[in-house]
């Protein structure tokens, strides 16, 4: 599972949600850089696992993210809503510190204690986008039995599903969950 390329937004501190914001040229370069590392990419005992499919969000981040790794892997590429990032309602496209302003206690819950979180009009809470999320992934599992996927996605929808795979709980996904660098990718096994 890996996270779309730096945005304009990501370098502007916006909230993007569900708006989109192009890759930057940096942004490029971390999916070609992706893609090289899924090239090489291994399993533990050594033996070479090549990707054989591509999952994307329906976002352009993502989905830019992905194509560039579809075509070098020369690989078709499926969307899935249920990969989008966490719908952030009114908040979308305001910085962090205009979100802040705009409704200072759910700023702090989105942050440190998300399962408190309450969303602007047109958000959706993290147990909504981790349902999805879970879902989603279990959807693409029972289509690709025994394979490897590569799934692009986001930021907070990444950690989010993370958390639930691990059986932590919400307010850990700050916490027990790393920092999901642009470009970087995670490794999810699937039992059958």
């Amino acid at each position: 599972m890996a996270r779309h390329g730096e945005t304009r937004w990501n370098l502007a501190g916006r909230m993007q949600g569900q708006k989109d914001s192009p890759l930057t040229a940096k942004g490029i370069m971390q999916a070609m850089a992706l893609l090289e590392n899924l090239r090489g990419f291994t399993v533990s005992n050594g033996r070479s696992t090549p990707v054989t499919a591509v999952w994307s969000s329906c976002l352009g981040r993502a989905k830019n993210t992905a194509e560039i790794c579809a075509k070098g892997l020369n690989l078709s590429l499926t969307t899935a809503e249920g990969l989008n990032e966490i719908a952030l309602g009114q908040w979308e496209g305001f910085t962090f510190k205009e979100a802040e302003e705009m409704s200072p206690e759910q700023f702090y819950n989105f942050w440190h204690r998300p399962s408190l979180y309450v969303p602007t009009p047109g958000g959706e809470t993290f147990l909504q986008l981790q349902a999805r999320m879970l879902d989603t992934l279990e959807d693409i599992h029972k289509r690709h039995p025994g394979e490897c996927i590569l799934v692009v996605s986001h930021w907070i929808a990444i950690k989010t599903a993370m958390a639930g795979l691990q059986g932590l709980g919400l307010d850990d996904i700050h916490s027990s969950i790393p920092r999901i660098e642009n470009g970087s990718f995670h490794v999810l096994r699937y039992g059958s």
